[in-house]
């Protein structure tokens, strides 16, 4: 039995750590071009062509949203990490193991609003993964 828990939470485990390994490493590659935006933006509200100040406003908000967007991803990961963890070494001391899977699947659902966080089709998880692979692409 417990082995089968140990297993159980070590599946579960792995795929939360790898949507959070993912989302976190996006959120650390948004700090850069932010504070870069940031400064353009800056730079560019003293300048008379409003053109250029509202090419560079745009790119600011739109890495701000983002840069947002992301940084709520990660602190609702590390909730729901939280929360299953406790749940899940309180529970492994007893027989109410069992109902660690319908806990897990009631908290995820309240948390990410009945929502799949590590589906293809959400739109975070697709910028992350896109931003990551261009990323690596100019590394290479």
């Amino acid at each position: 039995m417990k082995i089968a828990c140990l297993a159980l939470f070590c599946v579960v485990v792995s795929g939360c750590a790898t949507g959070m390994k993912r989302d976190s490493a996006c959120l650390a590659s948004l700090v850069p071009d932010y504070v870069k935006a940031e400064e353009e933006f800056d730079a560019f509200r003293r300048v008379e062509d409003a053109g250029t100040r509202e090419e560079a406003r745009l790119h600011y908000v739109a890495l701000r949203q983002w840069q947002d967007r992301v940084y709520k991803r990660v602190l609702t990961r590390l909730e729901e990490h939280h929360i299953l963890s406790q749940t899940f070494f309180v529970l492994l001391t007893g027989p109410g193991i069992v109902f660690y899977p319908l806990i897990r699947w009631n908290v995820r659902s309240v948390l990410w609003d009945g929502t799949d966080p590590d589906a293809d089709s959400d739109p975070v998880t697709q910028y992350c993964t896109q931003r990551l692979a261009a990323l690596k692409m100019e590394e290479s």
